[in-house]
């Protein structure tokens, strides 16, 4: 029986697919792993997932956006996932057609490459020299791990990601405690930061609106349900 894995960053990402699916067979729901912004972890989780049955892998959730023409809840559906090192793993065409297919009448869709990075992409000026390396129209940290995983498995892969902060929103430092390495959120952290730092207030409002906005948009696209789920 075909089984999907899905890896996110953030549990609320998560979570997101994990209530679209409360009407599926307990045992044919999505298996998730939520690798809190670390692509060797989202590496490992990934594989966990496959020993524990998923016979595809998702990479699902927000991202960095690096093409200026994409703002705060752009869908993009990878085609191709650059890894940190320069390595480029395709994700599965049957797949990514069918999802299109399904999915295109009912919510706007890009095309494009990931681009994977160890580390955020916090400024326009570093999000735009990655644009201009990779051509790729965001950035995300777990997306290459799961895809090196899925395509030493043999297992079908694909990457849908929103994106959260545009290619001209800087991230501010203490936004960035705001996540867990085990995906949850740490809002006393983001709090703590700006007592050290309140000129990073302004900044982080702006990408809390950002975010938001990207957030509606990733519980719209988990809602669509089997055209998310379901792979060849």
């Amino acid at each position: 029986m075909s089984r999907l894995g899905i890896v996110t960053g953030l549990i609320v990402e998560a979570d997101c697919t994990a209530k679209a699916a409360t009407g599926m067979p307990k045992d044919a729901r999505p298996l998730l792993f939520a690798a809190g912004g670390d692509g060797e972890r989202a590496r490992l989780g990934a594989q966990g997932l496959i020993d524990a049955g998923a016979t595809g892998l998702l990479s699902f959730g927000l991202a960095g956006g690096l093409s200026p023409g994409l703002g705060p809840g752009a869908v993009v559906v990878a085609e191709t996932v650059e890894t940190p090192d320069g390595e480029r793993i395709d994700t599965d065409p049957d797949w990514r057609r069918r999802f299109e297919d399904l999915a295109r009448h009912r919510i706007a869709l890009d095309h494009g490459a990931i681009a994977g990075v160890d580390q955020p992409v916090t400024s326009p000026a570093d999000k735009a020299r990655l644009h201009y390396k990779t051509g790729a129209l965001i950035a995300d940290m777990e997306s290459h791990g799961v895809a090196a995983v899925a395509r030493d498995a043999g297992l079908p892969f694909l990457a849908l990601r929103v994106v959260a902060d545009p290619a001209t929103r800087a991230v501010p430092e203490a936004a960035l405690a705001g996540l867990g390495p085990d995906g949850r959120r740490r809002p006393m952290r983001v709090l703590m930061g700006l007592v050290m730092r309140p000129g990073q207030l302004g900044a982080c409002l702006s990408l809390a609106r950002d975010s938001a906005a990207a957030m509606a948009q990733l519980r719209l696209l988990a809602a669509l349900g089997p055209p998310l789920f379901a792979f060849p």
